[in-house]
């Protein structure tokens, strides 16, 4: 993000950017489809708003409601409601959003104060060391620890059959770059074979054959054979 920033001193959002536009991050290990892919693929700037005299992080917040949070929520419901827990599903109430929406950000959550209205309003119904906590991660995982560990040799074999395939999306020859480092701490080889694994269920297959694959392959998996 700092390079990014450094690269562009006067764009306050080419750190954002450079964070979330993961297409970016596969450019450098790309094939010619991969790149005239991403050359076709929607941009961040075309979801960020058309208000330029909008602040910075107000066309991120935008951005984050409208492009990234229906997949979080998704992937939050799921895990989430799957033992019982709620997750953020109470902070979508529409009144509580709207409210929230009309409180201007330098008072919502000001730099040296981050949340400052959430903690002062619902801080007090927290866990005091909840209430506290100034080290807010993202969901940390293992995924470069284990490409470059014990998935290591799996991975390089499976991303080899997927960089051979007719318009593979990556150029085979950055295969231990990527393993080594992907740009997204693992993130990305992660990508690369899931979409190998959805190539060889959906593409090698027959389509004849997915509906009788179906239950041994993907028994919670319903597939339409049109």
């Amino acid at each position: 993000m700092m390079s990014a920033l450094e690269r562009n001193p006067s764009d306050p959002l080419a750190p954002y950017r450079s964070a979330v536009d993961r297409g970016e991050v596969l450019r450098p290990f790309a094939s010619k489809v991969g790149r005239n892919l991403l050359a076709q693929a929607m941009s961040i700037e075309s979801c960020l708003g058309q208000d330029r005299n909008d602040s910075a992080l107000s066309l991120a917040l935008m951005f984050e409601w409208d492009v990234l949070l229906p997949g979080l929520l998704q992937v939050d419901d799921r895990c989430c409601s799957n033992f019982g827990m709620e997750g953020r599903s109470p902070f979508l109430d529409q009144d509580l959003a709207a409210k929230a929406l009309s409180i201007p950000l330098p008072i919502k959550s000001p730099p040296d104060h981050v949340r400052s209205v959430f903690l002062k309003e619902l801080g007090p119904l927290l866990p005091p060391p909840i209430a506290r906590r100034d080290d807010k991660l993202g969901f940390p995982h293992p995924l470069l620890s284990w490409w470059r560990g014990p998935l290591h040799t799996w991975a390089k074999s499976l991303l080899e059959k997927a960089a051979a395939r007719d318009k593979a999306v990556f150029d085979g020859d950055f295969i231990p770059a990527m393993l080594e480092d992907d740009g997204q701490g693992g993130r990305l080889v992660y990508f690369m074979v899931m979409l190998e694994f959805w190539q060889r269920a959906f593409t090698d297959q027959p389509l004849a054959n997915l509906k009788k694959n179906r239950e041994s392959n993907f028994p919670d998996l319903e597939v339409e054979t049109r």
